[in-house]
């Protein structure tokens, strides 16, 4: 037997006239309510498919929500734009870019392991260069300057280096620390996390420890406290060598792109209905972008307070 939505599910499936937020736990049925919205939009032809925004957080997530909006929809699901906040950041990034006629139309993202390897790589070999203070890493041939390469116990803490580099850039950006000097705005963003974000500050100096603890890497937030600028730029320089940006770029990119007004609303006017999912995993910098694109159409947040499990890197439910 079809399944039928609740009193509930029901309202929200059905009032296409008002901005709503839905406060919805595990097990509520929200991906089903989702679906169900979704097409009584389509059926009261209140949008074209392809005037439909639903974004959510991983792509998990926007797998389960594609497949079950095709149940409800059908063949007109493939043209509904179901995407992760990354990837919608993506898009944009690309149109604009291609418009503008920038090298960033063509780049590639580099996945969340790489982007850890690379700055692994960075960190080890080049840390004892600035130590001795070496402005840029030198000729690897030049034998006389050779050095071991060093090790912190951050390294053995999955996406360590990535989630740091990853609150630095998400505070130069949300506090606009933007100078002609790259490596100087990094270093302001960590001292800004060191003095005003304590949660944020542990979480990115930390490692688990064999007991299961989590422990501050002393020697790590000795390092950062001198060159965590130094390395979130030698980081950055390397992607933009290679043309590639990492999964922050996206979202720090597409804000840019969205500070020109003509661009904003001609995102806006794209979609009559959006949706977000997982809201209450959306950083500061991810709402500055989306918040761009809210205009005429109807807005639909849901997500629950206490799943929350980003707020050390920007979340705020």
């Amino acid at each position: 037997m079809e399944r039928q939505p609740n009193a509930q599910q029901r309202q929200v499936i059905e009032d296409l006239d008002n901005n709503l937020i839905v406060f919805a736990s595990a097990g509520t049925g929200k991906t089903f309510t989702v679906a169900n919205r979704v097409a009584e939009i389509i059926k009261t032809e209140r949008a074209k498919p392809s005037e439909v925004l639903c974004l959510t957080f991983t792509a998990k997530a926007c797998e389960e929500m594609r497949e079950d909006i095709f149940c409800y929809v059908g063949k007109s699901a493939q043209d509904v734009e179901i995407r992760t906040i990354h990837g919608f950041c993506y898009q944009l990034m690309r149109e604009e870019s291609r418009l503008l006629g920038d090298k960033y139309s063509e780049a590639t993202v580099c996945d969340e392991v790489d982007a850890e390897e690379l700055l692994q790589s960075i960190l080890s070999s080049q840390y004892a260069l600035w130590e001795r203070g070496a402005p840029v890493a030198i000729d690897e041939e030049d034998e006389e300057c050779e050095l071991p390469e060093t090790h912190f116990e951050i390294f053995t803490k999955k996406a360590g280096l990535r989630n740091f580099i990853s609150a630095l850039k998400h505070i130069r950006e949300e506090q606009e620390f933007y100078t002609e000097n790259e490596e100087l705005d990094y270093q302001t963003a960590f001292d800004f996390i060191r003095r005003n974000r304590e949660k944020t500050y542990e979480e990115i100096l930390s490692f688990r420890a064999k007991g299961g603890g989590q422990v501050r890497d002393d020697g790590f937030e000795r390092a950062m406290t001198k060159f965590a600028g130094r390395l979130a730029f030698v980081y950055d320089d390397y992607l933009r060598q290679s043309n590639r940006v990492d999964y922050d770029d996206l979202i720090i990119f597409a804000s840019r792109y969205l500070k020109n007004d003509e661009i904003c609303a001609r995102w806006g006017r794209r979609y009559r209905y959006i949706i977000v999912d997982e809201m209450q995993d959306t950083s500061l910098l991810e709402y500055k972008v989306l918040r761009c694109i809210f205009g005429q159409n109807k807005l639909m947040m849901c997500g629950d307070f206490f799943q929350s499990i980003y707020e050390w890197r920007g979340s705020k439910p």
